[in-house]
């Protein structure tokens, strides 16, 4: 098969480095950047165009999209009206423009539309799906997820003001955190979203683009009456990550820094048990895993674990939690259009 690369920044690069891991070798690289086209071609020994016209000229099997937010869709509709498979970085789009028309040219042309799920993949993520789909874990009652990341810290190597991620308007903002935590989280949770209450706000110095939160809070109503609270900031240099998923008969706590541990607790013995992850296990594996599970569909038809329809409800929160905030309300996702 022939791939192309759009995006060539630190997840193009991951995302050349899965596919080289699962034993694909004819892959083409787009950026309009000469200095990331340059890396690329002396790392990976490709072949790379500052032109995308260029690029799917190439005549590429399919795509992989690597590039902020606001700009997957638009890719996304050239690759799928040229007949491409493609696999999309999270979120699917920054606003629900478009992605009608997506649906509607993937199911004429019959192709694999894949938007990103890396953590499905996750040993200790599908063991918290278990737990929690279990007969004898009971009825969900209540989740909470908080999770702190510090902005400055995620490319060190360059300004953050140059970098999507410090700009709401370009999918940052923790937006495409939001929505790739909003992947698993939904898959665990298995109900569909109703109602979205949303603040976001500044309190830090870090220099973001004008608008643009470093802290947002949020309560998720969902179809079952499942409520969901969560907070997502820029500001905590522990970069720590805390769920908790309440059930009728047992409790699911996973800490993934400061503890770094998923426990599961029995009201039954009042006893907790650690879950154990695979000895040695490497986290860049979650990514091959995607991505062999991806050139899998293709190759037999099998379903994506994540329809379009599910990544278009997530951009439909993003779109929702934004203007909660701004209009101080809670916005039922049959609102956005």
């Amino acid at each position: 098969m022939k791939f192309l690369q759009i995006g060539l920044g630190s997840m193009g690069k991951r995302r050349i480095k899965c596919l080289i891991a699962n034993g694909q070798n004819e892959i083409t690289g787009f950026d309009l950047s000469e200095k990331r086209r340059r890396e690329s071609e002396k790392k990976f020994k490709i072949p790379t165009y500052r032109s995308f016209e260029k690029a799917l000229d190439m005549n590429p099997d399919a795509v992989i999209i690597s590039v902020p937010g606001y700009l997957h869709i638009q890719y996304l509709l050239q690759c799928v009206k040229a007949g491409k498979h493609t696999f999309t970085e999270v979120p699917l789009a920054v606003s629900p423009d478009g992605i009608s028309e997506l649906k509607k040219t993937v199911k004429e042309k019959n192709l694999i539309c894949a938007p990103g799920c890396q953590l499905l993949f996750h040993p200790p993520t599908q063991a918290l799906k278990d737990w929690v789909s279990a007969k004898d874990f009971g009825q969900l009652l209540n989740v909470s997820y908080t999770m702190g990341t510090y902005l400055p810290d995620w490319h060190p190597y360059e300004n953050i003001q140059s970098f999507y991620a410090s700009d709401l308007k370009k999918g940052g903002g923790n937006i495409d955190v939001i929505a790739q935590e909003f992947v698993w989280l939904n898959w665990i949770i298995n109900s569909k979203i109703k109602e979205v209450t949303c603040r976001m706000g500044k309190t830090g110095n870090l220099p973001l683009a004008e608008g643009t939160p470093d802290h947002i809070e949020m309560i998720i109503e969902y179809d079952n009456s499942l409520m969901m609270s969560l907070h997502f900031d820029v500001n905590d240099r522990t970069h720590e990550s805390y769920i908790r998923f309440a059930g009728e008969n047992k409790t699911a706590v996973w800490s993934k820094t400061a503890f770094n541990s998923l426990v599961l607790y029995n009201s039954s013995d009042k006893k907790w048990t650690k879950y154990e992850s695979p000895q040695n296990y490497d986290f860049e594996l979650t990514y091959i895993s995607e991505i062999a599970e991806w050139i899998n569909c293709i190759k037999t038809g099998k379903l994506w674990p994540i329809s379009i329809d599910a990544a278009e409800n997530i951009v439909k929160v993003i779109k929702a939690f934004q203007i909660s905030s701004d209009e101080r309300r809670p916005v039922n996702l049959e609102e956005i259009q």
